[in-house]
């Protein structure tokens, strides 16, 4: 089953940034909307290898295509950050390529001080599916309990969107933190996310968390930057008229999709029951 997500690329006239949490759908939107002229998956370990060795070789394959308005589509570009010099190189050429850049975070570029190209390209942000681009099929208490995640949400059954949204938990453990080296305390990292899914719609309390998890609360907000770096969750401040009040006001921190949230509450085989406080906090 597919639908149409509300983010559409196919006809932008400039290059591109595309950051979205992991299975959002960023490569699905692209290979299935945009007419590319050249893929690149830098997921492929062996392409990986292969650009980390020589960046150079990118301007020769795009070169190769001979094609005035190329594009080009360069997915997890954080893998090689300094492919994105051969990019701002050839933004800045005469033959007018368009690249379509994807990645789960800009954190590793920022850290890495990676050329982010200087306004020369957009940034979109794709997250997981909301009820406009799905009305169709949508059943409120479900994306309540197993949020939006495309993969999930298309699952035949509730037991395999448990399944699939436990991994999810797992693999961002494994794959966004640890393979990214976004901190060096994994084991602590792993304490505070499953702290972190209660938080979910509240007023964030650093040092209550840091003494639950037995790191200190400045650590505690750094590990909630990285949650909101790699797109997982945000802040949302109050809506207040006054800008001085607004500025010593406290937001509330969110995941991105409660599916999320319920995973790492360990709470995702109970059955919703409206009216309940789970309920309450879930919608």
């Amino acid at each position: 089953m597919q639908t149409n997500r509300t983010l559409t690329l196919k006809n932008m006239n400039n290059s591109a940034f595309l950051f979205g949490p992991r299975q959002a759908g960023k490569t699905w939107l692209l290979k299935n909307t945009v007419n590319y002229n050249l893929y690149i998956d830098l997921l492929d370990e062996k392409e990986r290898q292969r650009y980390l060795k020589n960046p150079g070789i990118l301007f020769s394959e795009v070169s190769a295509l001979n094609k005035q308005n190329a594009i080009i589509i360069i997915d997890e570009i954080q893998k090689v950050p300094d492919l994105l010099n051969e990019v701002h190189r050839m933004i800045e050429s005469k033959v007018k390529n368009r690249f379509i850049l994807t990645g789960s975070s800009a954190r590793k570029l920022k850290r890495n001080q990676a050329n982010m190209l200087g306004g020369r390209a957009v940034t979109y942000n794709l997250f997981p599916f909301s009820y406009f681009e799905t009305k169709d099929v949508f059943m409120f208490n479900s994306y309540l309990q197993f949020g939006g995640i495309p993969n999930v949400f298309f699952a035949e059954d509730d037991e395999t969107k448990k399944l699939l949204l436990e991994s999810y938990v797992t693999t961002y453990l494994k794959e966004e933190i640890f393979d990214e080296a976004l901190t060096r305390n994994l084991p602590a990292f792993s304490r505070f996310l499953d702290f972190a899914g209660f938080e979910n719609g509240n007023i964030i309390n650093y040092s209550n968390i840091a003494r639950e998890v037995g790191i200190s609360s400045k650590t505690i907000k750094e590990y909630f930057n990285i949650l909101i770096d790699t797109l997982i969750g945000f802040y949302l401040p109050p809506f207040l008229k006054s800008h001085r009040k607004k500025i010593i006001s406290h937001p509330k921190f969110y995941f991105v999709d409660t599916g999320i949230a319920f995973a790492l509450k360990k709470l995702l085989s109970i059955e919703l029951t409206e009216g309940s406080p789970i309920f309450g906090d879930a919608f």
